[in-house]
């Protein structure tokens, strides 16, 4: 079964995301934060991170910064989200690790 690391602030999205990700057949995870995101992939191997960009404690481009620095999570896809437009959610995000 295919794993789905899902991180909003947004109670709403995240159990709509969630139930909408599990009747396709994922198993899903899910964190309020980046920094609470980091904390289970210390532990977990998704197969991808849904991550939203606007977060209190971590954002998502702080978090994907930290993620692409570790070793172990590098290499975790990651798909950035937000109901920001385009220029304000990418703020920083070209000089991201690709």
């Amino acid at each position: 079964m295919k794993s789905i690391l899902l991180v909003d602030d947004e109670f709403g999205i995240v159990e709509t995301l969630k139930e909408l990700l599990e009747s396709e057949g994922f198993k899903v995870s899910c964190a309020s934060n980046g920094k609470d995101a980091l904390a289970r992939l210390a532990t977990e191997r998704p197969d991808l991170a849904v991550v939203d960009v606007m977060m209190p404690v971590m954002n998502g481009i702080e978090m994907l910064r930290a993620m692409r620095s570790n070793q172990q999570q590098r290499h975790v896809p990651v798909l950035l989200m937000s109901a920001v437009p385009k220029a304000g959610a990418t703020q920083g995000a070209e000089s991201l690790p690709h």
